[in-house]
């Protein structure tokens, strides 16, 4: 297998193996990770037959592969229903990067740093109550859900709402989610509900990406009076019950914050596991410098 850099990839080959491979998402898609990744390689076979992205930084002059923002996981790519990786695979990674902090979809061995969730439904949960209650009050409400063209307008209340309750996003990262937003509707992929009121005004909205096999829920937000209403209870169920009408499971998307996480399983999510590599075989000064960027951060 060989470590080909974006700009020899064959992207027309790559896209065929993201899209074919069982199970496998668009956060591997060259137009996913054109929009959100620093720079991104790929290891892959002389066939485009198996293979992984392979995000990645250059910090002091040392590449370390990640997981970007509004990304969850890397993933082996595979056109069989078996998932053949090198038994080395690890040793490879590690001997091309000196650097890595990165989720994977799957265990390539036991010596992951951590295990994280995400959320599905796959129609085998109900709501619990406080959910029902809540789509009840939205659909008594004066509000409706409606698939809606107004990206831009979405956007800025998926900006305002990120900036209250995630704290290190950057003007870097909000412009890499205003490209993944556009790239996804120019690929054909992207599904936008909006929030509106009774004389059709935009109060909030959501981007879900249509995938082969699921609708992902990408962000979504509205003003706060919708809220209370019931509005974000009611965007998801849209998504969920497109999902259901086409016969994919609904990917919630996942969230490390307690309280997304629990808005999730209340509208019928259940955990998916994911797992955290990492290693630093770097220099001291290199090790040094992670660790007192580490610290800066919290």
């Amino acid at each position: 297998m060989n470590i080909i850099e974006r700009e020899h990839i064959d992207i027309e080959k790559w896209n065929a193996l993201v899209t074919s491979s069982p199970g496998a998402s668009l956060f591997s898609h060259s137009a996913y990770l054109d929009s959100v990744a620093e720079n991104w390689c790929v290891l892959v076979d002389d066939d485009y037959s198996n293979g992984m992205a392979l995000p990645y930084t250059i910090r002091m002059g040392v590449k370390g592969i990640y997981t970007p923002k509004f990304s969850r996981y890397l993933e082996w790519l595979h056109l069989t229903e078996e998932k053949k990786y090198p038994s080395d695979l690890m040793e490879q990674l590690q001997f091309a990067f000196k650097v890595a902090s990165f989720s994977s979809a799957f265990m390539f061995n036991e010596n992951f740093k951590a295990v994280h969730v995400y959320q599905i439904n796959d129609g085998l949960k109900d709501y619990n109550k406080l959910s029902n209650r809540m789509l009840k009050k939205f659909t008594n409400s004066s509000y409706v859900i409606a698939e809606s063209n107004q990206v831009n307008q979405i956007i800025d209340f998926i900006h305002t709402n990120l900036n209250q309750k995630v704290r290190d996003l950057s003007n870097t990262d909000f412009s890499r989610f205003n490209k993944l937003v556009a790239s996804m509707n120019d690929l054909g992929v992207l599904k936008i509900m909006g929030v509106y009121d009774e004389s059709k005004s935009l109060l909030g909205g959501a981007f879900f990406i249509e995938q082969k096999s699921s609708l992902l829920y990408l962000k979504g937000a509205c003003i706060q009076e919708a809220q209370n209403e019931g509005a974000m209870y009611a965007l998801i169920d849209a998504g969920i019950k497109h999902a259901e009408k086409h016969n994919k499971i609904f990917d919630y998307g996942g969230s490390r914050i307690p309280g997304v996480r629990q808005f999730f399983m209340n509208i019928g999510g259940y955990d998916k596991k994911y797992y955290q590599y990492q290693w630093n075989n770097s220099s001291i000064p290199v090790k040094t410098a992670y660790y007192v960027k580490k610290i800066l951060s919290k």
